[in-house]
């Protein structure tokens, strides 16, 4: 095991007790997702050797690969899809644990085929909060709908909300993050929980802590820079 990434993963997890602490939270509170795009394998087993089990890829045959490679040494590692859906894959992106980027019915319907009542697949909405239609997410306008109709179907599990900040809110992240829990809360009205928000990358999970993110995706705090 390097001595870099055992450090680094320390150092995370002392930041995120300090960010729960300030939000007046448990630290049991907040799950890390370890996106490791780019990843060696050798890098991934370190972390789950240190006790981390849930990691995120952008590019489903990444994330196939890296399961084949890791099924035997990390038995229960579980891994989340967080890149953007194409529909024409969803039978390969179903096998994945959790999906945080789902953005419309025809994404959701084409991933439910391949799943059951008996074994829901995860799924997290994901918020586009500039309201650019050129943009991934869903319009806020159109989430309670679409939240609706998730609920709906047995062979998903629509566990919450994620959310990437446009680059117009990365200076000032907090009023984003809070946009998103107030959107949460919101669609919880009549009495539908949605548990979960995905909030949260290396340069700003310390504010999605504190606006209420359970999920945070970290990359480079964990790696340092990707391979490729």
């Amino acid at each position: 095991m390097t001595d870099a990434i055992k450090l680094r993963y320390e150092i995370l997890q002392e930041r995120i007790k300090t960010a729960c602490q300030k939000a007046h939270r448990q630290a049991s509170e907040v799950h890390l997702l370890a996106a490791s795009k780019g990843q060696s394998i050798e890098a991934i087993a370190q972390l789950y050797d240190l006790g981390q089990r849930d990691f995120g890829e952008n590019y489903i045959d990444e994330l196939l690969a890296k399961k084949k490679a890791l099924q035997e040494i990390c038995p229960h590692i579980r891994w989340h899809f967080i890149g953007q859906i194409q529909t024409n894959k969803a039978k390969k992106i179903a096998a994945a644990d959790c999906i945080h980027s789902v953005s419309s019915e025809k994404q959701a319907l084409s991933l439910a085929k391949y799943r059951s009542k008996e074994n829901p697949l995860a799924v997290f909405l994901q918020v586009n909060l500039s309201e650019d239609i050129h943009r991934g997410g869903v319009l806020v306008s159109d989430l309670e709908t679409l939240c609706r109709c998730l609920q709906a179907m047995k062979a998903l599990a629509l566990k919450g909300l994620m959310v990437i900040l446009p680059l117009e809110m990365e200076k000032d992240p907090g009023p984003g993050f809070r946009r998103v829990a107030q959107i949460k809360n919101m669609l919880e009205h009549d009495g539908s929980l949605l548990p979960e928000l995905s909030m949260g990358m290396s340069y700003d999970f310390t504010e999605a802590i504190v606006s209420g993110s359970t999920w945070i995706r970290i990359g480079s705090l964990l790696f340092g820079d990707r391979n490729k």
